[in-house]
């Protein structure tokens, strides 16, 4: 059957190379009349607006003030790094042109470049790096990512150009996380006490190859490109200037919304598309899906502590296990996450550090082992009603999630597998600024989530005492735990941070911590005038310095574009493939 199924692809997708071929040998004007049809150009071409909307709004655009998903992406384009990941995940040179660790891992010495300008056309100096630093691990700022700064002891500046970062006990993972997100770009000091508050919200000062214009909350974000800008990291195919010269972020917080704006070609790309509507993408003319593999997975933390005002039921192990033998996650995955495959750790397998035999520990869908545990521990439908209960009490699961649809649509099946069972599990749906404050108020017994980390210290971030309440919302607090994973940081041979990921990995899978669902194939819908070099697995867009777009004379769709897409749906119902499956196997 294997066989069958494969030749069948081999000879429909050759089908879809002819009718390509054939359909560009068309005589064009005969068939579709006007437009004349000229040839796409060969190289970038500089100049152009490009419009993205994007489901949820920025919260600040000050990287020490936040971390949310839509800040970094705007922030990219506006600040640069002393070091990024380039797209093998390697540390490349950016704002340090070279750097060198002492013996003892405790002193990080960066030398810096001596071309670089902030907008506002202060010289860019290691006086920016230390203020940087300082502020966010100043306790009154509040800064969401000290947390990745706990080991620093200081930072020194013995010239302009050389930046000494001290630390009080080793961190193997400094230099991952001054390349992650937004967690190593640096602001201008001159601009940030100059503003105070209104820094990051009216006034935005960095290096990054655009500039702040304007940002309006809730509706559109602008930034224009920084025309000085020729210091891009060497590993990129563009140093600067970036080939377009303004992005426009729309908050479309509607996934509809925003495939009628793209196929209307009022925005150039969709973000946060659901694996629903890839077969809209393949279909729609002038429109293309673009396909990505992140650094994430999906899963659901659970509660195992008292929150400010209830006591999880989460917090019984075999309630834990209960849930995660229950839920059908294959049977998600066929339904509306094509392309995803069965996570079976809080690390991607292509983050170093993730564990290949951790399969071994899975536990697998099994409804009737769940109903086992439950009975093991007194939880019996005593009155008929298709949930169990205790003492009287009902097993009622609250559970967190976002207002967005594949979420809902994970937590819709969930709430059915569970119910199976005897669990019934209440939903409750917030927007992204409210989701994170309430999940670290403890209030719940699992909230469903959606990670992406570049590398194995999410797993410290998680799981230490020391980052509770928050990352650690669990929370898990145990000293055999907390000694492995500051191994993970303090240890310079490799082999035994190695070993100290994978018995952290197997720790949180046997005591059900999480119920790891899946990792994703992610989903942009892109104008097919669009060219994008490729999507960082990590960064996604990165700095958007890449991106270029064809003038609208410069290019039209063929009638290959749309036989293709016929032939794809085609295979998808002869094979019983999805078609994201197709682009996949056939790309």
């Amino acid at each position: 059957m294997k066989k069958g199924k494969n030749s069948t692809i081999q000879l429909l997708a050759f089908m879809i190379a002819v009718l390509v071929v054939g359909a560009g040998c068309i005589n064009q004007e005969e068939e579709i009349g006007e437009p004349t049809i000229t040839a796409a150009p060969e190289g970038p071409i500089f100049g152009g607006t490009y419009i993205e909307a994007m489901a949820d709004d920025v919260q600040f655009l000050d990287p020490t003030r936040t971390s949310t998903r839509a800040s970094i992406y705007a922030m990219r384009t506006l600040y640069d790094s002393l070091v990024v990941y380039d797209d093998d995940m390697t540390i490349q040179p950016s704002l340090a042109e070279s750097w060198t660790v002492s013996e003892d891992g405790l002193k990080y010495t960066f030398r810096l470049r001596k071309d670089v300008k902030f907008h506002c056309g202060e010289p860019f100096t290691s006086e920016a790096v230390k203020y940087t630093i300082d502020k966010i691990m100043d306790p009154e700022e509040h800064s969401p990512i000290a947390y990745l700064y706990q080991e620093i002891e200081s930072v020194e500046t013995p010239d302009d150009y050389t930046v000494v970062i001290n630390l009080e006990v080793p961190n193997a993972l400094l230099l991952e996380n001054l390349a992650h997100f937004n967690f190593g770009l640096i602001i201008c000091p001159k601009c940030s006490e100059q503003y105070g508050d209104d820094f990051g919200v009216t006034k935005v000062c960095g290096t990054g190859p655009f500039r702040f214009e304007s940002w309006t909350p809730g509706s559109r974000l602008t930034v224009v490109k920084n025309e000085e800008y020729t210091w891009g990291p060497s590993c990129r195919s563009n140093i600067g200037p970036a080939y377009l010269d303004k992005i426009v972020w729309r908050i479309v917080p509607e996934e509809a919304t925003r495939l009628i704006e793209l196929e209307s070609g009022n925005i150039d790309l969709a973000r946060d598309i659901s694996p629903e509507s890839l077969v809209e993408l393949v279909e729609a003319e002038g429109v293309d899906p673009l396909l990505y593999t992140p650094l994430n997975n999906w899963w659901y933390c659970f509660r195992i502590k008292e929150g400010t005002e209830r006591t999880p039921l989460t917090k019984d192990t075999n309630i834990r296990k209960a849930v995660d033998y229950a839920i059908d996650k294959q049977g998600m995955i066929n339904s509306f996450m094509p392309g995803a495959i069965l996570a079976d750790s809080w690390l991607h397998p292509n983050v170093w550090g993730y564990d290949p035999k951790i399969k071994e520990y899975v536990r697998p869908y099994d409804p009737e082992k769940a109903k086992e545990l439950l009975e093991e521990a007194g939880w019996i439908d005593t009155n008929g009603n298709g949930i169990r209960d205790k003492d009287g009490k009902e097993l009622v699961l609250k559970c967190m999630t976002l207002s967005r649809t594949t979420w809902q649509n994970i937590c819709t099946k969930t709430q059915y597998d569970l119910s199976q069972v005897g669990i019934k599990m209440d939903i409750e749906i917030y927007d992204s600024a409210s989701f994170f404050s309430l999940a670290t108020k403890g209030n719940w017994d699992m909230y469903l989530m959606n990670y992406r980390f570049s590398n194995a210290d999410i797993l410290y971030y998680q799981f230490h005492s020391s980052q509770a309440p928050a990352p650690n919302r669990i929370p898990w607090e145990d000293p055999e735990t907390d000694r492995v994973l500051g191994l993970t940081r303090s240890s310079t041979d490799p082999q035994e941070r190695l070993e100290a990921y994978f018995w952290v990995q197997k720790m949180a899978l046997e005591s059900c911590l999480t119920a790891n669902l899946f990792y994703e194939k992610g989903i942009f819908g892109a104008s097919d005038k669009l060219h994008i070099s490729s999507v960082h697995p990590s960064e996604e867009l990165d700095s958007y310095i890449e991106i270029w777009k064809e003038t609208s004379s410069s290019h039209v769709i063929l009638p290959s574009m749309f036989l293709t897409g016929i032939c794809l749906i085609l295979i998808a119902e002869l094979t019983g493939l999805s078609v994201f499956d197709l682009l996949f196997k056939i790309g």
